[in-house]
């Protein structure tokens, strides 16, 4: 027993040891040791006075003002100094005073703690003092200590535990805070929802019986963190943290064993010796409690060492899980700023890890993980302990795993599947899908860069092992490899892959996916098998889905697309290595002999061009070329002024090849806008510094091939340069900066003075169309629309010039050049001004400036001849004269034209249009004139000899004309043409028939061609048109009789027989309600209809969605009200109970089946059924409801009406038949397996699991509710087994999932 003396003299020494530290560091100008001299004195205070002192950092916050510790209980604030001046305390009583955050304590005491020496001021200021509320006793100092230990031996003694405890004890600290900060440095400063969820569970361990609380998880789960947050929490136990250093049984003695501790031993597990022992004896001698951590992989070895203890160690246990929103909660803590998309894939990147996440958030990113995953190994080795294998054993059991990860249960040897199984089980490994992968899967790459850093030769030969089968698995997870660390010999051994099939002609489609991971550590190998393999390998693109009318007018975008079959190669598989090529060659990384000028000139080749666009726009030709020329992610982009002066070559080609063109100017155009959003939707904006060298260079190397462009003599390479010119500098709705803007400003008024110079020379109209409408655009939408008005008038402008524009359909012309430039100098708003009063609206509406412009032409040419002279001297552009656009503009002008000069045009018929160089425009003059009955065609020279494309300008004009005889003609002749032709001229009569029926009454003329239509309609089996209900409605308006019609109409509706070789004639919804409207069909004839269609396609017991008998839901449009909804009932009954279908079984037995009636409720909302049912069961008509029981939709939304039909049929229905009416719709588990594993289709997996995941909740929904209600207990076991399904297919969808959203 140490005596009363000892520990005074103990005191002493500790205390004038501080005191020194203290004056020596502050004449150094140190004040760390005030920090520190705070929590020593918090404690000498609480063991001297009996207080019950914490630092005011830790109740408010830290660096609290004025103030370092309070005692809230004894009313007390306490400032603790090394400085000796008075000026010091009133500078706290001030703060005291006026300080917001210390209000509420204005009240409280206030004492001064000197930690080298109180001051020795006068009476005088002590008087003062007091009068401020400060006696001479509330300066206390470490002699004030000293004083009280030397009177009170208690005290003493309690002083004497408190500094042997903070000062020189090496087996614990009592100092928590710093303890965490010093030992775990990696401890995410965020204390989330999921620690704070435990304080109960800690506060009713502190109550209970138990000494120790047990706190384990996986690595990386908050198990250190969770031990700093509840030794903090403020209770009557003093925390005592472990070091895991030497002398704990030593330095336990210096414990005051009248005090209450709770140790805290943060990873036990890896600290299970003799000291553990002393640390157990010492809590269960002294009524101590110990808060404990480890790894789940070490729980059987830490309760192996607890049970040493015959029970005296009394344990709880808390097992640290996190669930998804938990983790959702931790993310969004740390980036509060990010979007649901982005934490589901963090949160499944590091599989729900809270310490990955938070490192992954943090600054200590993946240098810290890598740190982490160091643990893997040891954890493995303590995990498999009972196993006895070696370490070297364990590690390449690891490395193979990791190397075939997602590793299928399959390729572990069948001996090692309970050391896996033991490592999924303390939460290294997991099982996903029926494949085993690290937990999470970063962890696993980290090892396998670990392993192939450490076994060079070892790891290629157990990778040679896998090849054969699993190539591409092992390529891509050594790939990531190289994510992490530079590895020179692995990359080699990938060089060595590709240079393996270049060797062995191995030119496959699948290897391209093989490439594609590693083309960036193999460049120059992967050039040369990509050049091979498209030369090789014919071209053929995947099939993919189609889509609606608006999906396929939105650009797909997806990053690989490769080929789903060996034989073939396609742009999906080739584009995405050679961006990767590309990339590596604008960041300057060693591409070997590789030159962007190889690039090019494959993505130019005859081969490639060949290829037709592909199906995702990403993936084309003029794609690559976009992103290989914009100054992005580029080191000093020399790479790309390589790139332009291979481009600049192809402008200076006399073959001017049209495709190399198209890649240049949508490059170009794209590369001048300014910026990356107005390339891609989906990014960020990011604009191009034109202020910095390395930019300028590329666009003013651009802006010269540009020029070059712009001087050509050739036509098309001047006019692609206006379309680039017409884009530069704009951002789309995007504003540039100023220095931008002015940059691409002064760009875009260069190339205007070098066009406005050619303007003396250039008559070319095709340049001149193109100048007009960049210029125009540029009035209407950019900021130099002065410049461009400016040069707008120096175009050369003739009624000849005019008139084309129209004809090539632009946005705007311009009619009167004075008064537009009259006008132009009033706008305050040019582009509504142009829109309102100059945009071509291309309607048959004549405004009065074209009515100028057609009375000069009418003037200019009076003759055949001057017409013919005016028509070839127009500019036919491109395929302008096949456009509505162009026939529209140019038909309002002959229609005009002979209006008031129809002699004109009678001559021309005489003399003929032959000299017309045009043939399409000469086509149009001919047509124009048939139409007007200026010329005539002998019916005798029309034979079926003649083209239908020749015949079809001949229909129009037999109406136009009413000629009967000529239609009766054409009708012979088209009788005989093939079925498309025929359907053609049967739309194109009745469209012309009802013009004419509607309005000249004149049906009878028509009427037998139209029985004679739809003797054609029966006979060749074609939808019948829309027209033809047109005209039944009008002459029913009209009561006019159309019975005979009426006849053929049940016809075309008829349903053959399944004995009848007979085609049904395919009628939309609409229309077959519109002919059952005509034909006065009743319910029961669209109940024949239905039946007789499932009859003939043998489907009469078996309802599916997808049979789509449209008929059926044509029966909602005769039940009106609850009384028709009755006798649809009674229609239903009577075809359940008196037709039947008789087909023999495999044992040739014949077996009757009942019609599905689900056939006809198909189309019929339910909003009846259920009060009907409830009827049936309320006048107890079993009979009935035992029929239609088998209608009620197997959903979650019917389950009450399921649950109480079926309660009520009692044992009026089998086991068997509830079960089979339960499980009829069920969709098996592999349905959705292959669903969510489809990797060739097109539909979003995130929708696709969304979706079977409403379904699979819905059903779950559905049969509990039935196993919690049915009153038939026989059955309760089979529905029960279904739920199980049903939750086991639910495990099963999430697992696929996660794969996914990992993969």
């Amino acid at each position: 027993m140490i005596d009363h003396i000892t520990q005074l003299e103990y005191i002493k020494e500790k205390l004038l040891f501080i005191k020194l530290k203290v004056e020596q560091d502050t004449k150094s100008g140190l004040f760390d040791i005030n920090k520190y001299g705070e929590d020593i004195f918090m404690h000498l205070l609480n063991s001297a006075y009996g207080f019950k002192i914490s630092n005011a950092n830790e109740v408010f916050y830290d660096n609290f003002p004025a103030i370092d510790l309070i005692d809230e209980e004894s009313e007390l604030l306490i400032q603790v100094t090394s400085t000796l001046t008075t000026d010091k305390i009133y500078s706290t009583i001030k703060k005291q005073n006026e300080k917001e955050e210390l209000k509420p304590y204005k009240n409280y005491k206030l004492k001064m703690c000197y930690l080298a020496g109180a001051p020795n001021f006068s009476d005088t200021i002590y008087s003062n003092l007091e009068k401020e509320g400060i006696k001479k006793d509330d300066l206390i100092d470490l002699n004030t200590i000293i004083s009280i230990a030397r009177n009170d031996q208690q005290k003493c003694k309690d002083i004497y535990y408190t500094l042997n405890q903070r000062l020189d004890c090496k087996a614990y600290n009592l100092d928590i805070v710093n303890h965490f900060k010093k030992f775990e440095t990696q401890l995410n400063e965020h204390t989330s929802k999921k620690i704070l969820s435990y304080d109960k569970d800690f506060k009713e361990f502190l109550k209970s019986d138990n000494n120790v609380l047990e706190v384990f998880a996986t690595g990386g789960h908050g198990k250190s963190h969770l031990l700093k947050h509840l030794a903090l929490l403020k209770s009557d136990y003093i925390p005592v943290v472990f070091t895991k250093q030497d002398n704990v049984e030593a330095d336990l003695k210096y414990l005051n064993h009248t005090k209450k501790y709770l140790f805290i031993y943060d990873d036990i597990d890896r600290f299970l010796d003799k000291s553990i022992n002393s640390i157990f004896s010492t809590i269960i001698n002294n009524g101590f409690k110990i808060l404990i951590s480890y790894r789940s992989a070490s729980k059987y070895l830490v309760e192996e060492e607890m049970l040493r203890f015959n029970n005296a160690l009394k344990t709880q246990k808390l097992h640290i899980t996190w669930s998804k929103d938990e983790i959702k909660d931790l993310i969004l803590l740390i980036r509060p700023e990010l979007k649901d998309f982005a934490v589901n894939n963090i949160n499944a990147q590091y599989n729900s890890n809270p310490y990955l996440i938070t490192q992954a958030l943090s600054e200590g990113g993946i240098d810290e993980i890598k740190s982490f995953s160091k643990n893997i190994l040891s954890d493995s080795v303590r995990a498999l302990k009972r196993f006895e294998i070696k370490a070297i054993e364990i590690e390449e059991l690891l490395f193979r795993i990791a190397l075939l990860s997602p590793c299928p249960k399959n390729l572990i040897d069948i001996n090692d599947n309970d050391k896996v199984n033991q490592l999924i089980t303390v939460g290294i490994l997991r099982e996903l899908n029926n494949k085993i992968r690290f937990n999470p899967d970063v962890l696993g790459d980290l090892y396998l860069a670990s392993f192939v850093k450490n076994y060079e030769n070892k790891y290629k030969e157990i990778a040679r092992e896998y090849m054969a089968d699993n190539l591409e698995l092992i390529i891509t997870n050594l790939s990531y490899v190289l994510s992490y660390e530079e590895n020179d010999g692995l990359e080699l051994f990938f060089k060595g892959i590709v240079t393996e099939w270049l060797k062995d002609e191995d030119y496959r489609s699948s290897n391209l996916r093989i490439l594609y991971r590693i083309v960036r550590y193999a460049p120059f190998e992967s050039f040369r098998y990509l050049k091979k393999v498209t030369e090789t390998l014919p071209y053929k693109e995947n099939e993919h889905p189609k889509g609606g009318v608006f999906t396929e007018l939105v650009s797909k975008i997806s990053e690989v697309d490769f080929s789903n079959s060996d034989e073939y190669v396609n742009l999906g598989s080739l584009v995405p290595i050679i961006n990767k090529l590309i990339r590596n060659l604008k960041n300057e990384n060693d591409s070997g002999r590789l030159k962007i000028k190889h690039i090019i000139e494959f993505l130019i080749s005859t081969k490639i061009q060949s290829f037709p666009e592909p199906y995702f726009v990403n993936h084309s030709i003029n794609f690559i070329f976009n992103d290989m020329i914009i100054p992005y992610e580029s080191k000093n982009n020399d790479v790309i002024i390589e790139a332009l002066e291979e481009m600049k070559k192809w402008v200076n080609d006399d073959s001017m090849n049209v495709n190399k063109l198209d890649i240049l100017k949508s490059a170009f155009k794209n590369l001048f806008m300014g910026s990356l959003k107005s390339m891609y939707s989906n990014a960020e904006r990011i604009e191009f510094d034109t202020s910095k060298d390395n930019i300028r260079k590329v666009i003013d190397k651009a802006k010269e091939i540009v020029l070059i462009m712009l001087n050509s003599s050739n036509i098309d390479l001047k006019c692609r340069a206006l379309d680039i010119l017409r884009d530069i500098g704009n951002s789309i709705n995007e504003e540039l900066q100023a220095k931008n803007e002015q940059y691409y400003y002064e760009i875009t008024i260069e190339l205007f003075a070098n066009i406005k110079e050619q303007l003396i020379t250039v008559n070319d109209y095709k340049f001149l169309s193109k100048l007009e409408e960049v210029l125009l655009n540029a009035m209407a939408f950019r900021k130099h629309k002065d410049e461009a008005f400016s040069l707008f008038l120096d175009i050369p402008r003739t009624p000849i010039f005019i008139f084309n524009q129209l004809l090539v359909a632009t946005m705007f012309t311009v009619y009167n050049l004075d008064k537009f430039i009259d006008e132009y100098h009033k706008q305050e708003d040019v582009h509504k001004w142009l829109f309102d009063k100059y945009r071509n609206r291309h309607d048959s509406y004549i405004s009065e400036d074209e009515i100028d412009l057609y009375n000069y032409f009418i003037k200019s040419y009076t003759t055949e001849e001057d017409f013919i002279d005016f028509v070839n001297s127009l500019h036919f552009i491109e395929n302008s004269t096949n456009s509505y656009k162009f026939s529209n503009e140019f038909t309002k002008l002959l229609n005009y034209w002979y209006e008031h000069k129809p002699q004109l045009f009678k001559d021309l018929a005489v003399k003929g249009i032959s000299n017309i160089s045009n043939n399409a425009v000469s086509k149009t003059i001919d047509n124009f004139l048939f139409d007007l009955g200026l010329t005539t065609l002998d019916i005798d020279c029309i034979d079926e000899i003649l083209e239908t494309s020749e015949l079809i300008r001949y229909v129009g004009n037999s109406f136009k004309s009413k000629n009967i005889e000529l239609y009766q003609k054409l009708l012979i002749i088209f009788k005989e043409k093939d079925k498309e032709s025929i359907s053609w001229f049967i739309d194109n009569s009745f469209i012309n028939m009802y013009s004419i029926i509607k309005d000249d009454t004149d049906f009878n003329t028509y009427r037998p061609y139209i029985h004679e239509l739809l003797d054609l309609i029966i006979k060749h089996r074609i939808t019948p048109p829309i027209y033809l209900t047109f005209i039944l409605e009008y002459l029913e308006k009209n009561n006019i009789n159309f019975e005979l019609v009426k006849d053929k109409l049940r016809k075309i509706v008829y349903i053959p027989s399944y004995k009848e070789d007979l085609e049904e004639i395919k009628i939309s919804k609409e229309d077959l309600e519109k002919l059952f409207h005509f034909l006065d069909y009743k319910i029961e004839d669209i109940f024949a209809r239905v039946f007789l269609k499932i009859f003939a396609k043998v489907i009469f017991f078996n309802y599916k969605k997808e049979h789509n008998i449209q008929d059926c839901y044509l029966i909602q449009d005769y039940v009106k009200d609850y009384e028709d909804y009755k006798e649809f009932i009674s229609l239903v009954l009577d075809y359940y109970n008196n037709f039947t279908y008789t087909e023999a079984n495999e044992e040739e037995v014949p077996i009757d089946y009942k019609i599905d009636i689900n056939y006809f409720f198909s189309g019929l909302k339910n909003e009846n059924f259920e009060r009907y049912i409830n009827e049936l069961i309320e006048n107890n008509n079993k009979e009935e409801i035992l029929v239609l029981i088998n209608v009620i939709p197997i959903k979650a939304k019917y389950k009450e009406l399921l649950v109480n039909t079926l309660n009520f049929l009692d044992t009026n229905i089998s086991n068997e038949e509830i079960i089979t009416l339960l499980t009829k719709n069920t969709i098996p588990t592999s349905v959705y397996v292959e669903l969510l594993n489809d990797k060739t289709s097109n539909i979003n997996k995130g929708f696709t699991y969304n979706y079977v995941m409403e379904e699979i909740n819905d059903q779950e929904e559905l049969f509990v509710h039935i196993s919690e209600n049915i009153l038939d207990i026989d059955c309760l076991s089979k529905i029960d087994d279904i739920v199980a399904e049903i939750q086991e297919t639910k495990n099963t969808v999430l697992e696929i999932n996660l794969e996914n959203t990992i993969t």
